[in-house]
């Protein structure tokens, strides 16, 4: 795997956001985004760039900001077929570290 799967994810969904987001609007203008979201334009355009890490919550504003459908923003594709079974393995295992590794930071 090149890009990791989840940036990948990230940058699939951003895509999909402002694309459809484009289509209604026929403005992608970060800051007319940000006046109706309440988001700041910055964080908008890394949500756009797959650079943010989104919640529910702040993924719903935008969907019901501009009345889109979930399974529109949702609709990527992963290729399994490039990815072997160890790969995948691997990388789960990677993202669960990272998790634990963050809690035990907190405390």
């Amino acid at each position: 795997m090149e890009t990791p799967l989840h940036i990948k994810v990230r940058k699939d969904i951003g895509a999909n956001l402002k694309k459809l987001i484009g289509e209604i609007t026929d403005d992608t203008a970060l800051r007319k985004i940000d006046s109706l979201t309440g988001k700041d334009h910055s964080w908008i355009g890394k949500v756009f760039n797959g650079k943010m890490n989104l919640t529910i919550d702040s993924l719903t504003i935008l969907i019901l900001a501009y009345k889109l459908e979930y399974k529109d923003v949702f609709d990527i594709e992963i290729d399994y077929s490039t990815i072997s079974d160890q790969e995948l393995w691997d990388y789960l295992v990677s993202l669960r570290k990272k998790k634990k590794h963050k809690k035990k930071k907190k405390k």
